[in-house]
């Protein structure tokens, strides 16, 4: 409802409110992408912004790709200075939250339609990711026991 695109605003308006609106959206979709679990485009099309997106990279506009990236720097600085912080303070927490992220994404790899949703392949991704995690925090301790 806030997007200026729902009030008819054409994809290339340089308006302050659609400016805003881009660095607003970078910043969403941004931190979205820094997120396991979460699509950072998907956030763009729900907030009505990615086709004027697509459509000012085609375009080569510089205005609103500049705008868009201003949103996209801050929200990844915020977001892992956030989760360093929430890491630090709320260690198990935050896993456990991005642990319900990844957990939580599974089911929409299974069931989106397209060409690899071969069961076995996600499974098979998903234990490797177990596993890989499991070797790296057992090299970690190993490393922590050795300083």
């Amino acid at each position: 409802l806030l997007s200026p695109s729902a009030g008819g605003v054409s994809l290339t308006d340089h308006g302050a409110i659609s400016l805003v609106y881009d660095t607003v959206a970078g910043f969403f979709g941004a931190s979205a992408m820094v997120l396991p679990g979460l699509s950072g485009a998907f956030i763009l099309l729900v907030m009505g912004e990615y086709a004027r997106a697509i459509s000012a990279i085609k375009s080569f506009d510089l205005v609103i790709i500049a705008f868009i990236g201003v949103g996209v720097i801050l929200g990844v600085l915020f977001v892992s200075r956030l989760l360093r912080y929430l890491m630090k303070k709320f260690r198990s927490e935050t896993f456990a939250f991005l642990l319900g992220l990844m957990i939580g994404s599974i089911p929409d790899l299974i069931t989106r339609p397209g060409k690899n949703t071969d069961l076995t392949l996600i499974v098979s991704g998903v234990i490797l990711g177990v596993l890989v995690s499991y070797l790296l925090a057992l090299l970690e301790k190993r490393n922590k026991i050795q300083v």
